[in-house]
């Protein structure tokens, strides 16, 4: 399955996210780009429905997966299992296995 994605590469949209939207459609998806791989830390401030965040190494390939994220887990951070330079965002219905 392919997913559009909205690319967040700046502060500001990195810090907003999927925050506030109302629904994400099952082919949707934001990707986050940071400048070098780090641990960064993500949250479900102001979420309204459950997601998977899948993070990806350098060359894009996925290196682990936190599945099916509550807006109820607010205001605990998830943290990906290594350093990733990408985070990608999608509907916890729909990622792949």
């Amino acid at each position: 399955m392919g997913y559009r994605v909205k690319i967040a590469d700046s502060l500001a949209e990195r810090a907003q996210g999927l925050s506030g939207t109302a629904v994400l459609a099952p082919d949707e998806g934001m990707l986050f780009i940071f400048e070098r791989a780090g641990m960064y830390g993500f949250w479900m401030k102001d979420m309204n429905y459950p997601i998977d965040i899948i993070w990806l190494n350098d060359e894009l390939q996925p290196v682990g997966a936190t599945k099916n994220i509550s807006p109820d887990t607010f205001p605990a951070v998830f943290y990906p299992p290594v350093p990733v330079r990408y985070v990608l965002e999608i509907s916890s219905t729909k990622s792949p296995q």
